[in-house]
């Protein structure tokens, strides 16, 4: 039997009707899913946190049809948050890695006595990803996508994508010469290889052709520069 409030329109009643059906019908599915992720949570396996976190993302992103989601974490003084994992849809850029490489090579170029080749990359580095950021943002504003700089520098890791550790960060920040070259090398090539296999599932599972122009630049550009990085790292 349809509920029926007094002192309300016909009209009014009914639509008080759907949208208290698409209300208990929203919280109902709402507790399921956060029920099954709970006990997928609670019977992980040794090693599979990661894998997890990212299915977690995934359902909450279908769920609620958007774009992206993201996991944070404070560190200890709760001063900084750390984008830990991110979920993005098929076709839609990520931001989390272009980010964090801008920032890596900000620390390296801030140091005295680093390799010149370094240096030369490093800026490189930043006057490639700079525009790419602004191409993405940009497509984000188009389409309708919220987009929070606040959020944007900060430090991220993708387990398994290539991302830095807060900690690795922090290693990079703190070290100088020859290790601070090697922290930033190493970093830097894995960090590009998760930005080249991102592109390239772009390319497979996108259908935005200007994205996908970007896509096949990325990974034209940091794949030569991986080569680069691996050339100077052989030499040091």
């Amino acid at each position: 039997m349809p509920l029926v409030i007094e002192n309300l329109s016909y009209s009014e009643n009914i639509f008080f009707h759907f949208f208290f059906k698409f209300f208990v019908e929203f919280f109902i599915n709402f507790r399921k899913l956060i029920a099954r992720l709970s006990t997928e949570f609670i019977n992980l396996g040794f090693g599979t946190i990661d894998q997890c976190i990212d299915e977690l993302l995934r359902s909450i992103g279908l769920f609620f049809k958007v774009d992206r989601s993201y996991l944070y974490c404070f560190n200890d003084d709760y001063a900084v948050m750390t984008n830990t994992h991110e979920w993005c849809r098929d076709g839609v850029p990520a931001l989390i890695e272009t980010q964090q490489a801008i920032e890596m090579a900000d620390q390296i170029l801030a140091k005295d006595g680093i390799d010149e080749r370094v240096v030369s990359l490093a800026e490189q580095i930043k006057a490639a990803q700079d525009p790419e950021i602004q191409t993405m943002k940009g497509w984000l504003e188009e389409w309708g996508v919220p987009y929070d700089d606040s959020m944007s520098g900060m430090d991220g890791m993708d387990m398994g994508g290539g991302m830095m550790s807060e900690d690795d960060m922090a290693a990079l920040d703190a070290a100088t010469g020859v290790e601070a070259t090697r922290l930033f090398l190493n970093g830097m090539i894995a960090h590009h290889q998760g930005a080249v296999t991102m592109a390239q599932s772009v390319l497979t599972d996108g259908q935005n052709p200007d994205v996908a122009a970007l896509a096949q630049q990325i990974i034209a550009g940091q794949t030569a520069e991986i080569t680069t990085m691996q050339d100077i790292l052989a030499s040091l």
